[in-house]
């Protein structure tokens, strides 16, 4: 079913390195809201070449991700990602600076994993209320 959102928005969503289905599910239903412009933040141009174990690979994966988060007014986490070990590393590090940048974070999924967390600033939604939450944060801006 199509909903009819009028705006734009930038958005952050959580996301692995291979097409996860649960992304594709979040990008399929922002992308049938009607009318709605708006700008995925969370499928980053990445240089192979950077690595995460080198020191300066490291830093500019960091910086990457925060220049992601910085102007985006929702930050979607996909909490099965986090069952990953090699995913909480990167969710931890978004949930960080989506809190930096007052960014409002949802994570959608049934299981709390972020309990070590300041865990007011997370809030938990189901794929159904995804539309709902971008409605609310067009109004606002």
């Amino acid at each position: 079913m199509k909903i009819k959102i009028t705006g734009s928005i930038d958005i952050f969503i959580s996301h692995a390195w291979r097409n996860h289905e649960e992304w594709l599910d979040v990008i399929k239903i922002i992308n049938n809201i009607d009318d709605l412009e708006w700008r995925n933040f969370s499928v980053p141009w990445h240089d192979p070449a950077l690595r995460p174990q080198t020191e300066i690979g490291k830093k500019s994966i960091y910086t990457l991700l925060k220049t992601q988060i910085i102007p985006c007014q929702i930050c979607f986490i996909i909490s099965d990602l986090y069952k990953l070990k090699g995913n909480q590393l990167w969710i931890d590090l978004a949930i960080e600076y989506a809190n930096e940048y007052k960014v409002p974070i949802y994570y959608i999924g049934k299981e709390n994993f972020f309990k070590k967390i300041d865990n007011s600033s997370i809030f938990p939604i189901n794929m159904d209320n995804i539309s709902k939450i971008i409605k609310i944060h067009l109004k606002n801006k």
